[in-house]
């Protein structure tokens, strides 16, 4: 009869076929070299955004429809916005960095409670399940490829709901003025990575609660695959598969790169004249100035490994 299993006392080492289900190779490369696809979006940012005229001057001359009550008035827009995960290439995690293994025993022992079925050796299949759990444990990946880019939509800056009504003209004379609302073109933006990445993952005890049933301990002699009623070195390897198959918990820490200050040109909304009245008299154009900033990912969904 070929040899199916062994347990081999001289090593305190096993060899057989799955143990509990589980082919202990597969769930080493798996653990070892593992991504996840990565979806959703970036956080928010929500910056209130001022407008600039070209002299750097932050106040205009700002009234109802008509112009009544118009003085210098300061004016703003929000845009809040983010960034999906689908860029070109979208983002995706990297190769995990393993968490701290240890090593193995080296006590030239097998043993096997009667009692819970609970087998102590120095490797199974060359492997050490403890050791492999412990890289599993507290893994956590680096990240590649980039957030998409966002087309902005055209901004209207304001004082308020009453006073968003500029004073324009077609040159910095003020020729042809018209009270009227201004307002940016679109524009699109992207960000960099940064120093995004996957957190950390607690993968909790690797311990078995133990099953019901006999026998506590069986090796198949037509397969010579292992089955316990609970652990090896303190793993319950089947257990160790399931989580692994179904582990999301990365937080995404860190942040994009940051996109730089950028100024969006306004003008108005009904002529597309560019001049705007600063102060009496003054005309010049105007920016609504967007500060620099990134994003968190903390909208970013972490899927099962692939």
């Amino acid at each position: 009869m070929a040899l199916v299993a062994k347990l081999d006392a001289s090593t305190g080492n096993i060899t057989c076929g799955t143990v509990d289900g589980v082919t202990l190779a597969t769930l080493y490369a798996a653990v070892r070299s593992h991504d996840h696809v990565l979806s959703g979006y970036t956080g928010y940012y929500e910056p209130v955004m001022t407008l600039y005229d070209s002299a750097g001057g932050t106040t205009f001359q700002i009234g109802d429809s008509g112009g009544s009550g118009s003085t210098g008035r300061v004016a703003t827009a929000t845009d809040k916005h983010r960034h999906a995960a689908a860029g070109s290439p979208p983002l995706a995690s990297d190769v995990e960095t393993l968490g701290a293994a240890g090593s193995a025993k080296t006590d030239d022992t097998i043993t096997i409670d009667s009692a819970t079925g609970d087998v102590v050796c120095d490797l199974i299949n060359t492997i050490a399940p403890e050791v492999l759990y412990a890289e599993f444990d507290d893994h956590y990946h680096s990240m590649m490829g980039s957030p998409a880019d966002y087309e902005l939509a055209a901004l209207r800056p304001k004082n308020s709901t009453t006073y968003k009504y500029f004073h324009t003209a077609s040159d910095s004379s003020g020729t042809d003025p018209h009270w009227e609302e201004v307002t940016t073109n679109k524009g699109t933006h992207g960000h960099a990575i940064g120093n995004l990445s996957l957190a950390a993952y607690d993968a909790g005890s690797g311990g078995g609660s133990g099953d019901a049933g006999e026998p506590k301990f069986a090796i198949r002699s037509a397969t010579g695959n292992l089955e316990t009623k609970r652990d090896v070195n303190g793993i319950d390897v089947s257990a160790f598969w399931t989580k692994y198959l179904a582990h999301i918990l990365h937080a995404v820490t860190g942040a994009t790169v940051n996109a730089a200050q950028s100024n969006a040109q306004v003008h108005g909304v009904t002529t597309g004249d560019f001049y705007v009245e600063a102060t009496s008299g003054v005309w010049r154009l105007a920016y609504l100035r967007r500060l620099a900033h990134s994003h968190s990912g903390s909208g970013i969904i972490v899927a099962t490994p692939s």
